[in-house]
């Protein structure tokens, strides 16, 4: 169980303390896959149909097809204030009590969650809750919440 530092020495950062995702290898794969996915699909329609009819729905598979995994990318990090651990995953958020953190631990949990890369942390809060999250620095992130990480 990661528990809140009691050494009286440790020097806490100063707040706020932003850490971005780690991305890992999965995540430009889905990436090209959506693009790859998007080409095969419009491909037979811009065959067959003018083109001009073609970009409304065009314009929204681009839109949440690319765009969304693009801003998710673009945007997605972990911001640990003296009273709340803020998360931002492109235009989704999370705000979590400090207080109510109780054990943060690995995991390569595949479940959807603000994680850029498998390699994730699982944040346990508020007796039964939990989320992924995935800091490129692992150990800053701890250090940041006055957590230990485990071995």
């Amino acid at each position: 169980m990661s528990a809140p530092s009691t050494d009286s020495k440790v020097s806490k950062p100063p707040y706020p303390v932003t850490f971005r995702s780690a991305v890992g290898i999965f995540y430009y794969v889905v990436l090209v896959f959506l693009v790859v996915i998007t080409i095969v699909a419009f491909k037979p329609a811009f065959e067959e149909k003018p083109v001009n009819t073609l970009l409304l729905p065009l314009f929204f598979t681009l839109l949440l097809g690319w765009g969304l995994p693009a801003w998710m990318l673009l945007a997605t990090d972990y911001t640990v204030t003296e009273q709340l651990l803020k998360i931002r995953c492109g235009p989704f958020r999370w705000a979590i009590e400090r207080a109510d953190i109780q054990d943060i631990r690995p995991t390569r949990n595949p479940v959807s969650g603000p994680a850029l890369s498998l390699d994730r942390l699982e944040v346990l809060y508020k007796g039964y809750k939990r989320i992924l999250v995935s800091p490129e620095d692992r150990t800053g992130f701890f250090r940041a919440l006055g957590m230990t990480p485990r071995p």
